[in-house]
């Protein structure tokens, strides 16, 4: 049996659904000067385990990370969401904007934001 098979199945979507992101931010901002800051960012995400805990996905150009099991949020989920920026990044809890960062960095508010959310029970 392989590692890949004795993970936990709600890890394995939220994982795969990490790659997923990793490909499309890497086409959709291919064009970007800043696109490698914003891929090494979500490596550092993924460093910290957050790709074990939330599952990833996009709407538009905006990176969202949710305790959904399944692809699709509904307006009730809980969600942040990340837009970024050539000059950083906002992030929003829900709506409400919770971080202003002037580089794309797992700091300490960042991560306050995202252990919230990790907190949540999977819906």
């Amino acid at each position: 049996m392989s590692d890949w098979e004795t993970i936990n199945p709600f890890d394995r979507d939220f994982i795969q659904s990490w790659e997923g992101m990793e490909e499309f931010f890497g086409w959709m901002l291919a064009r970007v000067p800043w696109k490698d800051r914003v891929l090494q960012f979500i490596a550092e995400l993924r460093q910290a385990g957050y790709d074990q805990k939330l599952r990833a996905g996009q709407s538009i150009d905006i990176f969202i990370v949710s305790r959904s099991r399944c692809h699709g949020l509904r307006p009730d989920q809980s969600r942040v969401a990340f837009c970024f920026y050539k000059d950083g990044m906002d992030v929003l809890e829900g709506n409400e904007l919770k971080v202003r960062s002037t580089d794309f960095s797992l700091s300490a508010p960042v991560r306050a934001v995202l252990d919230r959310l990790v907190s949540r029970d999977i819906d």
